[in-house]
């Protein structure tokens, strides 16, 4: 009576899955007993290898080109519809309504063969969030890719026919059972939040076992002590995390004036004295070889480009946001007024030179960026190599935030 569904970005990430072009993504899925995923990351990460991936998964992938799979439980016939993240799949851009006619059009054909209709997207966080006030005959959207975690199903509040949608986080930190009763025409939804440490031992189990031997060829080269963390070392958050800093330090090395990254969520939270591997760095970039660059650009140019990570994070416009935060600058500091209009949001940006218009080094690194430089886990583990055994974490370099009449704002640490 039960259906298992996986997300987006389940087969990479590690540095397993890295050195091994996702060969163990099937496997894994297979100990989870997934029925059927959505197609993700892999076909651009191991485009060789993604054919081979998918015939060893032996269960549905559901692609732009096969959206479509029905099941049968206890009765009742399920359609599941897979919705990729179209920014992969149109990366030189697209129209958002003619891509939603499209999704509306499978849609409606699944809903015609079955009486329950889930989408599995891999769009992000706030495009599904859209998608739920915007398409019809859904009965539960279930996000992957924004990383975020909900215990509870999320309504758009504004919108009384909004679909529910279900986040169930990432990185490991649990999983999401979902039962569902029909109500006449309509349908129930309980959902329950298993967090995966709080009643699995992870040591003893069998599986882990197995992952212990598949390691095993790599545990030597991806285990391999670099530093210990000074202090909690974490990814999201949306001005600049431990890790973000961390990255930014390793980048100033480059002999650059500033650094300029993206406002990535990847990577594994550690706690204080935990001690920091070559796995840990490749996490970072999702599996991607994240290599470097060095490129010269006026205070207008970096201005324009934060205003446009400020615009995909703020704007009102949900379907522009990637599922990333504001881009991280260290070397300067600006005034995000968080409330202004588009293109006016970035104010005070300080330049390191005496003229605005001369141009300055700014390193940095992208998962889009086809450069010949070193990869970004490399530079980091020789800057984390140099640390005494006492370091301090840097102090993260945030912009200031404001509303537009003057608020200071405030920041989620301020309210622990």
């Amino acid at each position: 009576a039960s259906l298992t569904l996986e997300g987006g970005q389940c087969w990479n990430a590690s540095g397993l899955a890295t050195l091994t072009e996702g060969r163990y993504g099937p496997l894994s899925s297979h100990w989870l007993g997934a029925e059927v995923r959505v197609a993700s990351e892999e076909a651009a990460l191991w485009p060789e290898a993604v054919e081979q991936l998918y015939k060893d998964f032996k269960r549905p992938v559901l692609t732009a080109e096969q959206p479509i799979r029905y099941f049968t439980k206890s009765g009742v016939r399920i359609a599941v519809v897979g919705c990729v993240n179209p920014w992969q799949q149109f990366p030189q851009g697209f129209d958002e309504q003619a891509w939603l006619k499209s999704l509306q059009a499978q849609v409606n054909l699944a809903a015609k063969s079955a009486s329950l209709v889930l989408l599995l997207s891999d769009a992000g966080t706030n495009p599904n969030l859209w998608l739920s006030t915007q398409l019809q005959g859904v009965d539960l959207i279930l996000s992957s890719r924004g990383q975020d975690l909900w215990p509870q199903l999320v309504r758009v509040q504004s919108n009384q026919n909004a679909i529910p949608v279900c986040f169930a986080g990432s990185q490991g930190q649990g999983f999401v059972e979902l039962h569902l009763t029909a109500e006449g025409n309509d349908w129930h939804f309980n959902l329950q939040y298993h967090a995966l440490f709080s009643d699995a031992e992870p040591a003893s189990s069998a599986v882990s076992q197995q992952i212990i031997q598949l390691r095993a060829a790599y545990a030597s080269w991806l285990d391999q002590p670099l530093a210990t963390a000074p202090d909690w070392l974490y990814r999201r958050d949306v001005l600049a995390g431990s890790w973000d800093q961390i990255i930014a330090e390793a980048l100033k090395t480059t002999g650059a004036e500033l650094t300029l990254a993206p406002g990535l969520r990847h990577g594994v939270a550690l706690p204080p004295g935990a001690v920091i591997t070559r796995d840990h760095l490749l996490s970072l970039t999702a599996g991607y070889p994240a290599t470097l660059f060095n490129l010269p650009a006026n205070r207008s140019q970096l201005q324009s480009r934060l205003e446009v990570g400020a615009d995909q994070l703020l704007s009102d416009d949900w379907f522009l946001h990637t599922s990333e935060d504001l881009p991280r600058l260290t070397g300067s500091h600006f005034l995000l007024r968080y409330q202004a209009l588009v293109g006016q949001r970035i104010s005070e940006l300080n330049w390191p030179v005496a003229s605005t218009s001369e141009q300055v080094k700014v390193a940095g690194w992208s998962t889009h960026y086809q450069g010949e430089g070193i990869a970004l886990w490399q530079l980091m583990e020789n800057w984390l190599r140099e640390r005494p055994a006492n370091w301090q974490l840097p102090e993260i370099e945030k912009p200031s935030l404001a509303f537009v009449d003057g608020h200071p704002g405030w920041h989620p640490e301020a309210l622990l």
